[in-house]
């Protein structure tokens, strides 16, 4: 059986059900039930499903938890370094990051895996189209696409991929990032943890593509990450209700 998400662009694709829509329990315990999550305090994470959101709930093997009655706690703090946007100016990811809650996910644009970054890609497309239709999530969500081959992936090989993935760039902050070079994003995905081995021939020339294990990081306001979403568990619903848990949280700390 198969599900067909949203896409913005060039990226749509299948996934399996084996995939998405059964979750592994292990991954299951980042999200630990709690009695002690304030059910009102603050502004109120609004119900995607009230929301009318760009996926039919039948689809889906499970149900996932609403926002708030689970918490998220601190994984560890995002690593730093510098990047190039999409116009080709120097950024730094903390800077870029600033001020909302964010997805990050690593890719390569010629990747053909579709368990790998057109997953992570069509998941962010799905993601934004919810985004469109909740202001609150809109308001407070960055999504952003580092690329760890920047041989091929300059500055405007990332903007094309922004024109032809942002579908609501108007009201969705997306980000497509990329380095001046190997040295400079390694550090990075040694920092997030992200395995990345170029791919050789028996030769050992390189072939272009890249043995890599497709991971999305939810980070917080504070930079600290929240939670890590294997291709087994990208469910465009529960990554939602992650952000808007941490909504509720933010609400109840400042309430305090």
């Amino acid at each position: 059986m198969f599900m067909r998400l949203m896409t913005g662009g060039g990226f749509g694709l299948l996934l399996l059900a084996g995939g998405v829509l059964a979750a592994p329990a292990a991954a299951h315990e980042a999200h630990k039930a709690t009695a002690d999550v304030p059910k009102s305090v603050g502004p109120k994470a609004v119900e995607p499903k009230a929301l009318g959101m760009p996926w039919n709930e039948r689809d889906f093997a499970f149900a996932a938890p609403p926002p708030g009655s689970y918490q998220l706690p601190p994984l560890k703090t995002a690593p730093d370094g510098e990047l190039l946007a999409a116009d080709g100016r120097p950024v730094r990811l903390s800077q870029e990051l600033a001020g909302r809650v964010a997805l990050v996910s690593f890719i390569y644009t010629r990747c053909s895996d579709a368990h790998g970054c057109p997953l992570a890609l069509a998941v962010f497309s799905t993601i934004e189209a919810a985004a469109a239709l909740d202001p609150q999530l809109a308001a407070n969500l960055r999504l952003t696409a580092i690329s760890f081959d920047p041989d091929h992936d300059s500055p405007p090989v990332m903007a094309e991929l922004l024109r032809r993935e942002a579908a609501h760039a108007d009201k969705v902050a997306w980000s497509a990032l990329t380095a001046r070079d190997r040295d400079r994003i390694r550090p990075i995905l040694d920092g997030f943890g992200q395995y990345v081995v170029p791919d050789i021939d028996a030769e050992g020339k390189p072939l272009g593509t890249f043995s890599h294990v497709l991971k999305v990081f939810l980070i917080d306001r504070a930079g600290r990450i929240r939670n890590i979403y294997s291709a087994d568990f990208l469910d465009p619903r529960l990554v939602v209700n992650d952000v808007h848990t941490l909504l509720l949280e933010e609400a109840a700390i400042a309430g305090r």
